[in-house]
């Protein structure tokens, strides 16, 4: 077994919070791997790797909280200069009402159109390109309740599918914000090394995201207490694929449907590496 100080000297540079995470993530899989010394390398290189990543994934939580009652939160796409933008607004400057309309902004056309390419170039997503396409020009064209339910189903379906492959039927990622070892050890059996580190990258994806994608809309209460939590603003997938919303055309909206299509397409690139 490798001691944790260890690792130590390799991430002295590196942010607290990487630290924290690195320490995290060793620890959980600690127990299943002690015997097999070479992994203990490879993880090390590949932690190493995925330094600023961590500390990138730390960040988002941070903004993703300070947005969270807005509804809003930070798609992986975002660019490094954008990220850092949003950090000084919402967390510095605690501003997140601010932060909420500059992240608005930034999901112009270009950005728009660059997640739905980035979507199209994973395999998996190959015989879905026309569909996605055709969500996008609503999009663009303002048409959001025709893009909003395209979005959010096809996000739906390729992270199943993902799940699938992987034999991890009726797991659902989103459902907690935390994992405990054993967890991770079962990921871990089905995930390259770099991935086992999704347990504390999964913080990046925030609770408000979370809900939105996944959370179900049988009765017209559970539509009024989503509203409810969410007073700035709320996109419910069950509510829109499942007829219970009718008022859902917007384009924030249809923007965190694009967000969400952006983040569905990193976990799948993760689950089939």
């Amino acid at each position: 077994m490798i001691p944790g100080a260890l690792f130590r000297p390799l991430f002295e540079q590196l942010a607290e919070p990487i630290q924290r995470a690195i320490d995290d993530a060793a620890k959980a899989i600690q127990d299943k791997f002690a015997a097999t010394r070479p992994v203990w390398n490879e993880l090390i290189a590949a932690l190493v790797t995925t330094g600023a990543k961590q500390l990138a994934a730390h960040r988002m939580d941070e903004i993703n909280t300070a947005l969270q009652q807005r509804g809003w939160f930070i798609p992986p796409s975002l660019g490094a200069a954008e990220l850092s933008a949003l950090h000084d607004i919402a967390v510095v400057h605690k501003n997140p009402d601010e932060a909420a309309r500059k992240l608005i902004g930034y999901c112009d056309e270009p950005f728009a159109r660059s997640v739905v390419e980035a979507a199209c170039q994973a395999k998996i997503f190959q015989d879905r390109r026309t569909v996605l396409n055709e969500a996008l020009a609503a999009h663009l064209g303002g048409r959001y309740a025709l893009s909003i339910p395209v979005f959010l189903a096809q996000s739906e379906g390729l992270y199943v599918q993902a799940l699938e492959a992987h034999n991890l039927k009726g797991a659902f990622l989103f459902s907690r914000t935390e994992w405990d070892s054993v967890e991770v050890e079962d990921l871990a059996g089905g995930l390259p090394l770099s991935e086992i580190a999704l347990a504390s990258t999964l913080r990046a994806f925030s609770r408000a995201m979370r809900e939105q994608f996944a959370e179900t809309v049988y009765l017209h209460e559970d539509l009024i207490s989503l509203k409810a939590a969410y007073p700035g603003g709320f996109l419910s997938r069950h509510a829109v694929l499942h007829g219970r919303d009718s008022s859902y055309g917007s384009i924030e909206n249809s923007i965190k449907a694009l967000f969400i299509l952006d983040t569905v397409r990193s976990i799948v690139s993760s689950l089939l590496s």
